[in-house]
């Protein structure tokens, strides 16, 4: 009646029916546990700031050291800074100029932390949002030869989340959430 399959892998319940779900999952394998998943695809992240995170998360942004490593780029040194091997980690995390948006980012929010599943998609948003500009600003080195100044880049992340307001804004918002969200966009 049933494929072989189906008694070697335990399909079935314990009166003989076949489950679905059991033969999906055997089908599809182990998953891969992704610890930075709801940071990348958070609900308030626009698509491409989520692109870009993921990229990163796996290490297939093109940036110059993978480029120089694949033999297509000459020169491996960051475009921004120029002192060393351009890579995701040093773009986003050791670049002097990614440091100085990362603590212009954190000013802006100081004092401004608080409780709530709202606020934390808001903060992992706006950080989306700062990897998202970094990448935009680095591109602009390249192409257009201009290093954009943090305090641009500030107001471009500050621009963007105004614009987004009404997403972070819901009826089922509370009181106390709704208050930090209208000091941190009035800011």
């Amino acid at each position: 009646m049933f494929a072989p399959g189906f008694n070697q892998n335990d399909w079935g319940s314990a009166n003989g029916q076949y489950i679905i779900k059991e033969g999906y999952l055997c089908r599809m394998g182990e998953k891969e546990v992704w610890p930075w998943g709801r940071w990348v695809w958070n609900r308030l992240n626009l698509p491409k700031h989520s692109f870009i995170c993921w990229l990163s998360m796996y290490q297939r942004l093109l940036k110059k050291a993978r480029l120089y490593h694949m033999g297509i780029n000459q020169d491996d040194r960051c475009p921004i800074c120029g002192t060393q091997e351009e890579t995701i980690q040093h773009l986003f995390f050791e670049c002097a100029f990614s440091k100085q948006c990362l603590h212009g980012v954190l000013n802006w929010m100081r004092c401004r932390l608080i409780k709530g599943k709202r606020c934390r998609e808001i903060i992992i948003a706006i950080l989306a949002t700062l990897l998202y500009c970094i990448s935009k600003a680095r591109d602009n080195v390249v192409w257009d030869l201009k290093i954009p100044t943090t305090a641009y880049m500030l107001s471009l992340i500050k621009q963007e989340c105004r614009l987004r307001k009404r997403t972070y804004l819901s009826s089922k918002t509370r009181v106390k959430e709704r208050d930090w969200i209208e000091k941190l966009l009035q800011s």
